[in-house]
Order: C-alpha cells, then sequence, then structure tokens
C-alpha cells in the first residue's frame, strides 16, 4: 500500500500599502519526496504589487505551520523543507 500524506501550506503576503498584491499563481500543487534535502529551496512562491520600487515590494509568511517544517524567505520567497518528513 503506497502512503501519500497531504500537507497545505498557507502562505500570506504582507503589504503596507493600498494597492493588494497578487500571487502568479492562486494554488500550487507540489509533489515532495520523502528524502528531499533540508534548506534547499523546492519552490518560490511569486507575487506582485502595482506598485514600483519599494513600495512594490512584497513580503512572505507562512501563516500556519504548526510542526516548523517548512521554512520561507520572507523576501525571495524560496520555500525549503527545514525538517525531515520521515520521523528518525
Amino acid at each position: 500500500m503506497v502512503f501519500h500524506p497531504i500537507l497545505q501550506l498557507n502562505v500570506t503576503i504582507n503589504d503596507l500599502n493600498d494597492n493588494e498584491p497578487t500571487f502568479a499563481s492562486s494554488l500550487a500543487v507540489l509533489p515532495i519526496v520523502e528524502n528531499l534535502a533540508l534548506n534547499v529551496p523546492f519552490y518560490t512562491v511569486q507575487a506582485s504589487d502595482s506598485y514600483t520600487g519599494l513600495n512594490g515590494r512584497v513580503r512572505y509568511q507562512i501563516t500556519v505551520d504548526t510542526d516548523q517544517t517548512f521554512e520561507l524567505d520572507h523576501v525571495t520567497g524560496d520555500l525549503s523543507l527545514k525538517v525531515g518528513l520521515i520521523p528518525p
């Protein structure tokens, strides 16, 4: 029997101006192998803001990750695995 667990990861975009940023994709389904290397980006979240320059910057944040399994670079949007998926 093959087991395919599903993890849902919610990412929010922090923005301080009046233009709401938008994700390049509203949903990303990512197959993650159980032996994925730790601390190596495997996906980059992308969003944009209609402003330019400093006002157009977006910041990324994981809103729910109670196990602290993932790490998201708040500037680049690089998503990486922080801990192994297979228990020791």
